[in-house]
């Protein structure tokens, strides 16, 4: 009796491991038909990507939005000193006037001259000789706002 309820345990115990194998060999085969549909949908995905940044297709794109091409660029350093002209060739930099395709809003300020401080070995009669320096402003970078002429106001 024990032999057969040995042989018995054992071919439960067989058919439980042959129906655990088809069932993960149904889910494997059913992942990989999943994972063929996604890389399928990957290529198709960096295709379209490919497609649509060639920049023909970016131009007409930026047209249909309204967008131009831009014209010659115009660069403003920190003190006010032109590093570029546009199409015009020509640039005014007083408040509200065209430069190109910018509006210059407001004037480039002058940077102010700062003078050195005495030093500290320098002897107490010099110094009571020589009238005191005027006070200087502090030295901040003049920076004139520059906007696109469609967007400045009148």
């Amino acid at each position: 009796m024990l032999v057969i309820a040995l042989l018995v345990g054992g071919l439960a115990t067989v058919l439980v491991l042959n129906t655990q194998r088809a069932q993960d060999a149904f889910t494997l085969t059913s992942l990989k038909k999943h994972n063929a549909q996604l890389h399928d949908k990957l290529q198709t995905l960096q295709g379209q990507v490919q497609q649509d940044t060639t920049p023909s297709t970016i131009a007409s794109r930026a047209a249909d939005l309204g967008m131009q091409p831009g014209g010659d660029p115009i660069f403003v350093d920190p003190t006010g000193k032109i590093l570029g002209l546009g199409a015009s060739g020509t640039v005014a930099l007083s408040s509200g006037k065209r430069i190109g395709d910018l509006v210059v809003i407001g004037t480039p300020k002058p940077k102010p001259v700062t003078t050195p401080a005495p030093s500290a070995t320098a002897s107490t009669s010099a110094a009571a000789a020589s009238p005191p320096a005027a006070p200087s402003a502090p030295a901040t970078p003049a920076t004139p706002t520059v906007t696109p002429a469609s967007s400045a106001r009148p």
